[in-house]
């Protein structure tokens, strides 16, 4: 910052406007942008008003100019500025914005002011977000132990053996298909034979 500072003819700790670390002569204006998104649907009676007005990102349009020999290297910084896309804080008559982007670089020439750098340039604040974890509950199963430590004991269904029904079961199943007029059980050879029955 100093040495740009002496290189662009200005001293530390004197207020002056900047873009980055480019100190600009003059802002001939400034529009400072704050909007907020409102629901258009109905809010609940004695619900939280707040929850449905949305900050939209803090904007920011200058029009400024850096005067004298400097109006060269200051239009190579501006347009390096706006092609590394990197956040970076714009001192304006009124505040300091931090985290801004540029989003539109705009430098009109006319044989009047040939002997300076007029440019506009137009910002959005970048807003940053945290993710949070959470620790994994000791109730839940464990990454190495996985679904197995939950799941049921399976038995080899390739080995199992039918068990016949108990007389009491088969005897009910018999009465229910009769009562119901359910076909009867069994297959149709084993109902002609008589076999299994």
């Amino acid at each position: 910052m100093f040495l740009l500072s002496i290189l662009f003819g200005r001293l530390p700790g004197f207020d002056f406007k900047t873009i980055g670390f480019l100190p600009i002569d003059a802002f001939t204006q400034e529009t400072i942008t704050y909007q907020n998104e409102i629901t258009e649907n109905p809010i609940e009676f004695g619900g939280v008003v707040s929850d449905h007005i949305y900050a939209k990102p803090t904007g920011l349009r200058v029009t400024g100019v850096v005067r004298g020999g400097r109006r060269g290297l200051a239009y190579q910084l501006l347009v390096a500025m706006h092609q590394s896309r990197i956040p970076l804080f714009v001192v304006s008559g009124l505040q300091t914005f931090t985290n801004m982007a540029i989003k539109e670089l705009i430098f009109p020439r006319e044989v009047e002011t040939a002997d300076s750098l007029q440019f506009t340039a137009e910002f959005r604040q970048l807003r940053f977000a945290f993710a949070a974890s959470a620790a994994a509950s000791t109730s839940t199963p464990s990454a190495t132990g996985g679904a197995a430590n939950t799941a049921a004991p399976t038995a080899n269904a390739g080995r199992a053996q039918a068990a016949p029904a108990s007389p009491a079961n088969a005897a009910a199943a018999q009465g229910t298909a009769a009562n119901t007029g359910a076909a009867p059980s069994g297959s149709f050879l084993s109902r002609a034979t008589g076999v299994g029955q």
